[in-house]
């Protein structure tokens, strides 16, 4: 009887993933726009370092010869650490937004399913900011996060299909039902600012109004660090330098 329950899976997804394109209809709710004055903010700057001796790369097992890449093995991305600098980073404020709104972004966000991996492996977006989730493989892959409306759902190859989130969430993860190893984190916040460190660990907010804030440090594996910060005007703030450990 599994077996059966997988071929119905596989086959549902199969049929979710037909056709050339498939979006949910697009929601814009209306927003009061408030936001501050850019000529009286300040540019928050910083890196994000690794502590230690950089983690030894890993691969994992593929699980379908047909994406396999490496010599049948795909990257973990827990920890991308070059020159001592620390990737996938979310630099955001946590607190001190609260009081302004701000334009909704209507660009799409674009999410790939290359080699059974997702790509990018974080990602950053407004809320109700259209997510485009494609599929890059010959085999078919779904789509999960769990409790989030419009999800899962099955993407087909070459197949793409539209997602927003609509309420500010930090570190949600999504996942392919099929593929185990296949995992990514996405971050939904209400406001613009916010980062995803690269290779380089670098960041830069704002530029920020004066006043108190809290800002955020989250990674996947070294959990997250809360930095107190005061912003004044015409004084910018000295650059941040945050540290993560295994």
């Amino acid at each position: 009887m599994r077996g059966v329950s997988l071929i119905v899976l596989l086959s549902a997804l199969a049929l979710a993933g037909c056709g050339d394109s498939s979006s949910e209809k697009l929601v814009f709710p209306e927003v009061t726009v408030n936001v501050p004055d850019a000529k009286t903010g300040e540019a928050l700057r910083g890196t994000v370092f690794f502590d230690g001796d950089a983690p030894p790369a890993r691969y994992l097992a593929s699980p379908d010869a047909s994406c396999a890449r490496n010599g049948h093995k795909i990257p973990d991305e827990t920890w991308i650490v070059r020159g001592g600098r620390l990737a996938n980073v979310l630099i955001y404020v946590k607190k001190g937004a609260e009081k302004w709104s701000f334009p909704l972004e209507k660009k799409p966000a674009d999410v790939d399913q290359k080699n059974c991996m997702f790509r990018p492996h974080v990602l950053a977006v407004r809320t109700w900011q259209p997510v485009l989730f494609k599929n890059s493989d010959s085999i078919v892959h779904n789509v999960n996060t769990v409790g989030v409306e419009g999800f899962p759902f099955g993407t087909g190859p070459g197949v793409s299909r539209t997602r927003q989130f609509r309420k500010p969430a930090i570190g949600r993860r999504i996942t392919c039902d099929l593929h185990a190893n296949m995992l990514m984190f996405v971050h939904i916040l209400d406001h613009p600012w916010f980062r995803v460190t690269g290779d380089d660990g670098a960041f830069e907010l704002g530029p920020l109004p004066p006043g108190e804030y809290e800002i955020g440090a989250w990674h996947e594996r070294g959990g997250e660090q809360v930095i107190p910060l005061t912003i004044r005007e015409g004084t910018p703030p000295s650059p941040l330098e945050i540290h993560f450990h295994r």
